[in-house]
């Protein structure tokens, strides 16, 4: 509604229905904490990955910790259902090489480039009010990572965790 009125809503008779602000004004979706924060990440099922996010998944840790999550991979993966009933299914991307950068690591530029192809195409992220791009051997852990992302909620951010 544009303007808040505690009459009953002509739409539901809620008579109950207060104007009373409950908490911070979101941009997002935040189902496990504020900011809410959306979770993406590229895996290899094949790999050490594979069973590593399905034991996360298990203890409902890393990133289906999140409020949101995407799973990326070139080959299919479903890693079974989240706590909260959500299907952990990877969405499938183009099988891109990979080589080696001049400087000896990982020249996965491409893939990556996939990955936010279907991140942006999907629009899912516009519900959250943070995307983080997480691997999947990494440590993640929502409430930390919304105390330091609190400072730039309604701005564009990109913050950088490592050097």
């Amino acid at each position: 509604k544009p303007e808040c009125s505690a009459e009953p809503d002509p739409n539901d008779a809620n008579a109950t229905w207060s104007c009373k602000t409950l908490g911070p004004r979101s941009w997002g979706l935040a189902t496990k904490g504020y900011p809410s924060i959306y979770c993406v990440t590229l895996f290899m099922p094949s790999s050490y990955e594979g069973p590593l996010l399905k034991k996360q998944l298990e203890m409902n840790a890393g990133i289906f910790s999140c409020d949101g999550f995407e799973l990326f991979a070139a080959d299919p993966c479903t890693l079974g259902k989240t706590k909260d009933g959500v299907l952990a299914k990877a969405t499938l991307i183009p099988k891109i090489r990979v080589g080696r950068s001049q400087d000896g690591t990982a020249g996965n530029a491409k893939l990556f480039m996939a990955v936010w192809d279907k991140v942006i195409a999907s629009a899912r992220f516009r519900n959250f009010d943070f995307t983080i791009k997480v691997d999947g051997d990494a440590v993640v852990i929502p409430w930390r990572i919304r105390d330091h992302v609190r400072v730039h909620i309604g701005r564009s951010a990109y913050v950088v965790n490592c050097n």
